[in-house]
């Protein structure tokens, strides 16, 4: 299971992920109600939405779904995109209820939340909602090029506010070395415990001597920061390494 989204419905926790091969729907949904044992429940879509073909023509799946409540519904935003690539974008689903039995159950397509395309300096990808402690409601996203960008949203649309401003959060410095790719960040995630909030990522580190040597595989680190300000478009400070993994097989070894 790759990029869980967790949230509870009443007694039942839901777990949101990217697609894998070969299943029979897209976003799959996992159930528990303890948060050991999981059942799978279906998916979010039977096929793509039909505003996917148009915006990324070679997407064949849906990946990084981010579940989060307000407005009165859950809102799930996700990302389409094909590999390496930066026509990617941004969709939501809405729905009353998780609860399947409910006859109030049923995904609403909302559509287009945010497109990127070649030659910008963002990608439309990994989408995630922090609400501020004003219920502000803000989309998080981007990965690779120049990093983790933010915007407000409606939060009676759930689209992106009509002139809301482009806050950069984060990206990959230009002086690290041995990265030939700058700002390899991807899977931000803000949460709010008081009194700091914190912004989390994955940065992909290069092996020491170069891509694709034995012995020194490319690694995923998830690291986090102290917000400075506390204001929804803050800078951060004082970055910590909390967790890192080898991407094993990533160049074939």
């Amino acid at each position: 299971m790759h990029d869980p989204s967790i949230i509870r419905d009443g007694s039942t926790y839901y777990v949101f992920s990217t697609d894998a091969p070969n299943q029979s729907g897209h976003i799959p949904i996992r159930c528990s109600t303890d948060k050991l044992s999981w059942t799978a429940c279906g998916y979010v879509f039977s096929s793509l939405p039909s505003w996917i073909p148009t915006a990324v023509p070679d997407a064949t799946g849906i990946r990084a779904p981010d579940i989060s409540y307000f407005n009165g519904a859950y809102q799930l935003y996700y990302a389409v995109s094909s590999f390496g690539s930066q026509v990617s974008a941004i969709g939501l689903a809405t729905n009353v209820t998780l609860d399947q039995t409910s006859p109030n159950y049923k995904w609403v397509v909302q559509g287009l939340i945010l497109q990127s395309t070649t030659g910008d300096d963002f990608n439309a990808i990994d989408p995630n909602i922090f609400v501020d402690s004003s219920g502000s409601v803000w989309l998080q996203y981007g990965s690779f090029w120049s990093g983790i960008f933010q915007q407000q949203i409606d939060p009676s649309t759930g689209k992106i506010m009509a002139g809301s401003p482009i806050h950069h959060l984060a990206e990959r410095a230009s002086s690290v070395p041995n990265d030939p790719r700058r700002s390899i960040l991807s899977g931000s995630s803000r949460q709010p415990p008081l009194p700091l909030c914190f912004l989390g990522l994955l940065l992909r580190v290069p092996p020491k001597a170069g891509a694709g040597i034995p012995g020194r595989p490319e690694r995923h680190t998830v690291q986090y920061a102290r917000e400075v300000d506390r204001k929804a478009s803050a800078s951060f400070a004082d970055w910590h390494m909390l967790w890192q993994m080898p991407l094993i097989g990533h160049h074939g070894d």
